[in-house]
């Protein structure tokens, strides 16, 4: 047995934390402490010594063994890193990808993965994971682990004909990366059929073949006799994509919403018309951009400025004793009842015309630029704008894309 504050325990010790932190198996930690704290308060819950929970542990994501103690919860924390969520309508052990058509279902002592083709659903793929490595592995492997950035390439999962009609599921992926252009990937699709023929040697002739499963580009652009032009779209699509350095399933997007299929239009397209990137979801953010560069001024929010409720009783209270101590220094002898009252009447006047004339308010005034005190109401703003432009939404690096109409 090792003594607690012997040299061994230590440097046990040490390697459970540093493991424990790699593997991200709690939030983010701000500290040391806090992740030896957690280290602990495991090691108390399962009742494991930190030797046992080393075995347990023995690698980021448990690669290399299983995890007994805590399999559901490692699984659903790779899952997530692999962009698998759950929803409120979906039963707790399940999640769902936020792009692909794959659902993971995770048991006690195992996760299952489910994959179903995008047209037909005829094509059942099933695989079940009983350590954390091989999940871990087959995420990595085909191209769903997302974590570190990982961009999903384009991609066809080619089957056999021959076999699929007699009852067989056997096919395999092919990557557009793997070969030059369309003619390459064609005679590898023809490779790999011949050497299925001869695998087999069942005196079938594999020939031809049907695409029943694709990553890494739109759902328009597949089709499950996908052919020699099909792949050279996606291969041009590539190139353009490395050429004006921009996602390539937007501009997929954006080439089937103009209709444009010839390369050069569609670089012309995004030379005439392309606007700018912005962070995250939410186009108004780019009012905001034109805002801060000077492209809209004063008169452009005429119909998008507010003030709020706070600061509107604010405001009245203030204008309130403005007017009363105008008027008390004008009318020294008035009583100082009627003179308040009037300074509400004042006030009162003014209020109305801040909430149902902002503008003209501000122009009286002489404003010519919006005050800290008025709010502006972006998303309004964005929805006049709106008609302008065209947003394309990439959800892999958050980022807006805009053009103009």
């Amino acid at each position: 047995m090792q003594k607690k504050g012997s040299k061994t325990h230590k440097k046990q010790s040490d390697e459970a934390y540093l493991k424990v932190y790699e593997a991200h198996l709690y939030p983010e930690y701000d500290s040391m402490e806090q992740v030896k704290r957690d280290v602990h308060r495991l090691m108390k819950r399962e009742n494991i010594s930190m030797e046992q929970l080393l075995n347990e542990i023995p690698d980021q994501y448990a690669k290399g063994g299983e995890v007994k103690s805590s399999f559901q919860k490692f699984a659903e924390r790779i899952l997530k890193d692999s962009q698998f969520g759950r929803t409120n309508s979906m039963a707790k052990n399940e999640f769902k990808h936020n792009r692909l058509d794959k659902k993971a279902v995770i048991g006690k002592k195992s996760v299952t993965i489910s994959s179903y083709t995008p047209n037909t659903k005829r094509y059942l793929d099933s695989q079940t994971f009983n350590n954390l490595k091989e999940l871990d592995e087959y995420l990595y492997k085909n191209q769903i682990y997302a974590k570190g950035g990982e961009i999903v390439e384009p991609m066809i999962y080619v089957a056999s004909l021959t076999d699929y009609n007699n009852g067989k599921l056997v096919g395999e992926f092919f990557k557009f990366s793997d070969y030059n252009d369309e003619d390459e990937l064609l005679d590898g699709i023809t490779d790999y059929l011949e050497g299925l023929t001869e695998k087999f040697d069942d005196g079938e002739i594999r020939e031809e073949f049907a695409i029943h499963d694709y990553e890494g580009f739109p759902r328009e652009y597949y089709s499950e006799y996908m052919g020699l032009e099909d792949f050279k779209q996606i291969y041009d699509f590539i190139r353009i994509s490395e050429e004006i350095d921009l996602p390539m399933e937007i501009i997929m997007e954006r080439a089937s919403d103009t209709g444009y299929e010839d390369p050069d239009d569609i670089i012309n397209d995004y030379d005439d018309y392309y606007e700018q990137s912005i962070d995250g979801d939410d186009p108004s953010d780019y009012v905001y951009e034109l805002e801060s560069a000077g492209v809209l001024g004063i008169e452009f929010f005429d119909n998008h400025i507010y003030i709020t409720p706070t600061d509107l009783r604010l405001l009245y209270s203030e204008n309130v004793d403005r007017y009363f101590e105008d008027l008390q220094y004008d009318n020294p002898d008035e009583d100082e009842d009627e003179l308040y009252k009037q300074a509400e009447e004042m006030a009162d006047d003014e209020q109305d015309r801040m909430e149902n004339d902002l503008a003209g308010y501000l122009s009286d005034l002489g404003y010519d630029s919006i005050p800290n005190w008025v709010s502006k109401d972006y998303e309004s703003a964005w929805n006049d704008l709106s008609y302008d432009y065209t947003t394309y939404y990439d959800s892999e690096n958050d980022t807006t894309h805009i053009f103009r109409n």
